[in-house]
Protein backbone atom coordinates (compact mmCIF):
# COMPACT_ATOMS: atom_id res chain seq x y z
CA UNK A 1 0.00 0.00 0.00
CA UNK A 2 1.47 3.32 -1.06
CA UNK A 3 2.12 5.71 1.81
CA UNK A 4 0.39 9.20 2.58
CA UNK A 5 2.11 12.55 2.23
CA UNK A 6 0.68 13.45 5.43
CA UNK A 7 1.67 16.46 7.84
CA UNK A 8 0.74 17.03 12.05
CA UNK A 9 1.00 16.30 15.09
CA UNK A 10 -0.36 13.35 17.04
CA UNK A 11 -0.49 13.36 20.72
CA UNK A 12 -0.08 10.00 21.67
CA UNK A 13 -0.38 8.38 25.06
CA UNK A 14 2.46 5.54 25.16
CA UNK A 15 1.33 2.71 26.79
CA UNK A 16 4.05 0.90 29.02
CA UNK A 17 6.54 -1.56 27.85
CA UNK A 18 7.00 0.01 24.31
CA UNK A 19 9.77 2.11 23.42
CA UNK A 20 8.93 5.58 21.88
CA UNK A 21 10.27 4.42 18.39
CA UNK A 22 8.15 1.15 18.72
CA UNK A 23 5.18 3.75 19.24
CA UNK A 24 6.25 5.96 16.78
CA UNK A 25 6.46 3.08 13.80
CA UNK A 26 3.14 2.26 15.07
CA UNK A 27 0.96 5.52 14.53
CA UNK A 28 2.92 5.47 11.55
CA UNK A 29 1.78 2.50 9.68
CA UNK A 30 -1.76 2.78 11.21
CA UNK A 31 -1.64 6.64 9.35
CA UNK A 32 -0.07 4.56 6.27
CA UNK A 33 1.93 7.87 6.54
CA UNK A 34 5.60 8.64 4.44
CA UNK A 35 7.35 10.29 7.34
CA UNK A 36 7.44 10.12 10.50
CA UNK A 37 9.47 10.65 14.26
CA UNK A 38 8.71 11.44 17.67
CA UNK A 39 9.92 14.08 20.61
CA UNK A 40 11.11 13.79 23.52
CA UNK A 41 11.57 10.36 24.17
CA UNK A 42 9.83 8.19 26.86
CA UNK A 43 11.62 5.30 28.75
CA UNK A 44 9.56 2.06 27.95
CA UNK A 45 8.72 1.15 31.35
CA UNK A 46 7.19 4.81 31.27
CA UNK A 47 4.08 6.23 30.27
CA UNK A 48 2.15 9.79 29.09
CA UNK A 49 2.35 12.14 26.40
CA UNK A 50 4.92 11.89 23.44
CA UNK A 51 4.36 13.58 20.97
CA UNK A 52 4.26 11.82 16.88
CA UNK A 53 5.26 14.27 14.24
CA UNK A 54 4.12 13.50 10.55
CA UNK A 55 5.60 14.75 7.52
CA UNK A 56 6.72 18.78 8.13
CA UNK A 57 5.82 18.59 11.49
CA UNK A 58 9.59 17.51 11.99
CA UNK A 59 10.79 20.51 11.21
CA UNK A 60 9.35 21.98 14.26
CA UNK A 61 9.87 19.48 16.70
CA UNK A 62 12.60 21.25 18.73
CA UNK A 63 10.11 23.37 20.30
CA UNK A 64 8.59 20.16 21.66
CA UNK A 65 11.79 19.45 22.58
CA UNK A 66 13.14 22.26 24.70
CA UNK A 67 10.13 22.83 26.19
CA UNK A 68 9.31 22.10 30.22
CA UNK A 69 7.87 18.87 31.13
CA UNK A 70 5.57 17.29 33.77
CA UNK A 71 5.21 14.35 35.32
CA UNK A 72 4.12 12.25 37.56
CA UNK A 73 6.79 9.60 39.19
CA UNK A 74 6.67 6.71 42.37
CA UNK A 75 9.87 6.28 43.73
CA UNK A 76 10.76 3.34 45.54
CA UNK A 77 13.01 3.19 48.34
CA UNK A 78 15.22 0.70 49.66
CA UNK A 79 17.13 -0.47 46.40
CA UNK A 80 18.91 1.31 43.77
CA UNK A 81 18.97 -0.12 40.43
CA UNK A 82 22.19 0.35 37.62
CA UNK A 83 19.44 2.02 35.18
CA UNK A 84 17.29 4.26 37.75
CA UNK A 85 14.20 2.66 37.47
CA UNK A 86 12.36 -0.50 37.87
CA UNK A 87 13.72 -2.42 35.13
CA UNK A 88 17.28 -2.47 35.50
CA UNK A 89 19.78 -5.08 38.03
CA UNK A 90 19.70 -4.14 42.12
CA UNK A 91 23.16 -3.05 42.62
CA UNK A 92 22.79 -1.51 46.05
CA UNK A 93 20.39 -1.99 48.90
CA UNK A 94 19.88 0.12 52.51
CA UNK A 95 17.42 0.48 55.09
CA UNK A 96 14.49 2.88 54.97
CA UNK A 97 13.50 5.48 57.18
CA UNK A 98 10.11 6.61 58.03
CA UNK A 99 9.05 8.49 55.29
CA UNK A 100 6.14 9.84 57.30
CA UNK A 101 8.82 11.79 59.72
CA UNK A 102 11.04 13.44 57.37
CA UNK A 103 10.70 17.42 56.64
CA UNK A 104 9.75 16.71 52.93
CA UNK A 105 9.26 20.54 52.48
CA UNK A 106 12.57 21.30 53.52
CA UNK A 107 14.30 18.89 51.56
CA UNK A 108 11.72 19.41 48.41
CA UNK A 109 13.19 23.60 48.98
CA UNK A 110 16.82 22.90 49.64
CA UNK A 111 17.86 20.19 47.40
CA UNK A 112 15.14 19.66 44.38
CA UNK A 113 13.91 22.96 43.40
CA UNK A 114 15.52 25.84 40.96
CA UNK A 115 18.63 25.18 39.14
CA UNK A 116 20.35 22.26 40.28
CA UNK A 117 23.19 19.67 38.97
CA UNK A 118 22.30 16.45 38.39
CA UNK A 119 23.87 13.22 36.85
CA UNK A 120 21.74 11.43 34.53
CA UNK A 121 21.71 7.55 34.52
CA UNK A 122 24.53 5.77 33.07
CA UNK A 123 21.65 4.00 31.03
CA UNK A 124 20.58 6.79 28.90
CA UNK A 125 20.99 8.22 25.02
CA UNK A 126 23.50 10.84 26.13
CA UNK A 127 26.60 10.21 23.45
CA UNK A 128 30.20 9.82 25.46
CA UNK A 129 32.98 10.19 22.50
CA UNK A 130 31.00 9.37 19.98
CA UNK A 131 28.79 5.76 21.72
CA UNK A 132 25.68 5.93 23.71
CA UNK A 133 26.07 5.75 27.43
CA UNK A 134 23.50 2.68 27.38
CA UNK A 135 25.87 0.99 25.21
CA UNK A 136 28.92 1.32 26.88
CA UNK A 137 26.63 0.04 30.23
CA UNK A 138 25.25 -2.51 28.63
CA UNK A 139 28.93 -4.03 27.87
CA UNK A 140 29.85 -3.72 30.90
CA UNK A 141 31.47 -0.60 31.05
CA UNK A 142 30.76 2.46 33.81
CA UNK A 143 30.62 5.67 31.43
CA UNK A 144 31.42 8.72 33.85
CA UNK A 145 29.20 10.83 32.98
CA UNK A 146 29.41 14.70 33.78
CA UNK A 147 26.43 16.29 35.54
CA UNK A 148 24.56 19.00 33.65
CA UNK A 149 22.25 22.01 35.15
CA UNK A 150 18.69 21.62 35.18
CA UNK A 151 15.36 23.53 36.55
CA UNK A 152 13.10 22.10 38.66
CA UNK A 153 10.30 24.73 38.81
CA UNK A 154 7.99 22.84 41.22
CA UNK A 155 8.23 19.32 42.78
CA UNK A 156 4.61 18.37 44.93
CA UNK A 157 4.71 15.21 47.56
CA UNK A 158 1.62 13.74 46.13
CA UNK A 159 1.39 10.62 48.38
CA UNK A 160 3.70 9.47 51.39
CA UNK A 161 3.87 5.41 51.31
CA UNK A 162 6.13 3.10 53.77
CA UNK A 163 8.47 1.79 51.13
CA UNK A 164 7.79 4.92 48.62
CA UNK A 165 6.56 8.63 47.55
CA UNK A 166 4.47 9.38 44.49
CA UNK A 167 5.73 13.18 43.59
CA UNK A 168 4.74 15.70 40.57
CA UNK A 169 7.12 17.21 38.85
CA UNK A 170 7.65 20.33 36.22
CA UNK A 171 11.01 21.10 34.88
CA UNK A 172 13.17 22.00 32.02
CA UNK A 173 14.30 19.65 28.94
CA UNK A 174 16.96 17.28 29.87
CA UNK A 175 15.79 16.51 33.43
CA UNK A 176 15.76 12.32 34.39
CA UNK A 177 13.13 11.33 36.68
CA UNK A 178 14.92 8.41 36.71
CA UNK A 179 18.41 10.24 38.42
CA UNK A 180 15.97 12.18 40.64
CA UNK A 181 14.57 9.06 42.41
CA UNK A 182 18.01 7.82 42.91
CA UNK A 183 18.76 11.80 44.64
CA UNK A 184 16.07 12.02 46.93
CA UNK A 185 16.61 8.51 47.76
CA UNK A 186 20.39 10.03 49.02
CA UNK A 187 19.30 12.50 50.41
CA UNK A 188 17.18 10.75 53.32
CA UNK A 189 20.24 8.49 54.07
CA UNK A 190 18.71 5.55 52.19
CA UNK A 191 18.57 4.39 48.04
CA UNK A 192 15.86 4.50 45.62
CA UNK A 193 14.58 4.19 41.92
CA UNK A 194 11.90 4.99 40.10
CA UNK A 195 9.22 2.23 39.67
CA UNK A 196 6.54 4.34 38.15
CA UNK A 197 6.91 7.14 35.52
CA UNK A 198 3.99 9.48 33.69
CA UNK A 199 4.53 12.13 31.30
CA UNK A 200 1.52 14.63 32.05
CA UNK A 201 2.30 17.23 29.43
CA UNK A 202 5.02 18.72 27.49
CA UNK A 203 4.73 22.31 25.60
CA UNK A 204 1.58 23.23 27.60
CA UNK A 205 -0.24 19.75 25.95
CA UNK A 206 -1.64 18.18 28.66
CA UNK A 207 -4.28 15.36 29.29
CA UNK A 208 -6.94 18.01 30.50
CA UNK A 209 -6.68 20.69 27.71
CA UNK A 210 -6.01 18.09 24.65
CA UNK A 211 -6.71 15.36 23.15
CA UNK A 212 -4.18 12.63 23.77
CA UNK A 213 -4.60 9.64 21.92
CA UNK A 214 -4.31 5.84 22.29
CA UNK A 215 -2.81 3.70 20.17
CA UNK A 216 -5.72 1.14 20.23
CA UNK A 217 -8.06 4.41 19.71
CA UNK A 218 -6.06 5.05 16.42
CA UNK A 219 -6.12 1.43 15.01
CA UNK A 220 -9.95 1.35 15.40
CA UNK A 221 -9.85 4.18 13.57
CA UNK A 222 -7.93 3.04 10.51
CA UNK A 223 -10.02 -0.20 10.47
CA UNK A 224 -13.68 1.56 11.09
CA UNK A 225 -13.18 4.78 8.80
CA UNK A 226 -9.83 5.65 7.78
CA UNK A 227 -10.87 8.43 5.98
CA UNK A 228 -11.46 10.21 9.54
CA UNK A 229 -8.17 9.37 10.46
CA UNK A 230 -6.33 12.82 9.67
CA UNK A 231 -8.53 13.91 11.78
CA UNK A 232 -6.67 13.03 15.04
CA UNK A 233 -4.16 15.19 13.98
CA UNK A 234 -3.17 18.76 14.98
CA UNK A 235 -2.14 21.48 12.78
CA UNK A 236 1.31 22.27 13.03
CA UNK A 237 0.33 25.99 13.64
CA UNK A 238 -2.09 25.07 16.32
CA UNK A 239 1.47 23.88 18.24
CA UNK A 240 2.81 26.45 18.00
CA UNK A 241 0.31 28.91 19.71
CA UNK A 242 3.23 30.26 22.41
CA UNK A 243 4.48 31.99 19.06
CA UNK A 244 2.90 35.50 18.38
CA UNK A 245 1.44 35.48 14.49
CA UNK A 246 2.85 38.05 11.57
CA UNK A 247 1.48 38.53 8.49
CA UNK A 248 3.76 38.63 5.16
CA UNK A 249 2.66 40.98 2.70
CA UNK A 250 2.22 39.64 -1.27
CA UNK A 251 4.89 41.91 -1.91
CA UNK A 252 7.64 40.08 0.49
CA UNK A 253 6.36 36.63 0.56
CA UNK A 254 8.32 35.29 -2.34
CA UNK A 255 11.44 36.52 -0.75
CA UNK A 256 11.11 34.71 2.43
CA UNK A 257 9.46 31.98 1.18
CA UNK A 258 12.81 31.53 -0.88
CA UNK A 259 14.91 31.81 2.38
CA UNK A 260 15.96 35.22 2.67
CA UNK A 261 14.88 38.14 5.66
CA UNK A 262 12.98 40.73 4.65
CA UNK A 263 12.50 44.38 6.18
CA UNK A 264 9.72 45.05 8.71
CA UNK A 265 8.29 48.12 9.66
CA UNK A 266 5.99 47.22 12.34
CA UNK A 267 7.25 47.35 16.08
CA UNK A 268 8.33 43.93 16.96
CA UNK A 269 9.77 42.48 19.43
CA UNK A 270 13.25 40.54 18.35
CA UNK A 271 11.91 37.08 18.77
CA UNK A 272 10.28 33.98 16.76
CA UNK A 273 7.29 34.69 15.34
CA UNK A 274 4.29 32.16 13.60
CA UNK A 275 4.02 33.33 9.72
CA UNK A 276 1.27 33.70 7.19
CA UNK A 277 0.35 34.47 4.06
CA UNK A 278 -2.33 37.25 3.19
CA UNK A 279 -4.68 34.48 2.93
CA UNK A 280 -4.24 32.98 6.38
CA UNK A 281 -1.81 30.14 5.26
CA UNK A 282 0.63 29.39 7.69
CA UNK A 283 3.72 28.61 5.81
CA UNK A 284 6.52 28.58 9.16
CA UNK A 285 8.31 30.50 11.47
CA UNK A 286 10.40 33.52 11.55
CA UNK A 287 12.81 35.27 14.09
CA UNK A 288 13.11 39.50 14.19
CA UNK A 289 16.32 41.05 13.94
CA UNK A 290 17.43 44.24 13.77
CA UNK A 291 14.16 44.94 11.77
CA UNK A 292 14.39 42.68 9.89
CA UNK A 293 12.55 39.14 9.57
CA UNK A 294 14.76 35.87 9.18
CA UNK A 295 13.39 32.57 8.38
CA UNK A 296 14.26 30.05 10.74
CA UNK A 297 11.66 26.73 9.58
CA UNK A 298 9.73 27.07 6.42
CA UNK A 299 7.00 24.19 4.99
CA UNK A 300 7.88 23.23 1.59
CA UNK A 301 6.47 25.23 -1.18
CA UNK A 302 3.79 22.92 -2.95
Amino acid sequence: MPKRDVSGVLLLDKPVAMTSNAAMQKARFLLQAEKAGHGGTLDPFATGVLPIFFGEAAKFANYFLDANKEYEARIKFGRETDSCDVTGKIIKTAEIPDLTAIDWQRIVQEKFTGKILQIPPIFSALKIDGKRAYELARNGKNPDIAAREINIFDLHILEIGRDFLSIRVLCSKGTYIRSLARDIGLAIGTCAYCEKLHRRATLGFNFQNSRIWQLAEIEKIAKENFAEIDACLLKIDFCLQHLDKYKVSSEKIKFIRNGNDIAIFENLSEKQYRLYDEEGNFFGVGEVKNKRMYPLRLLKNK
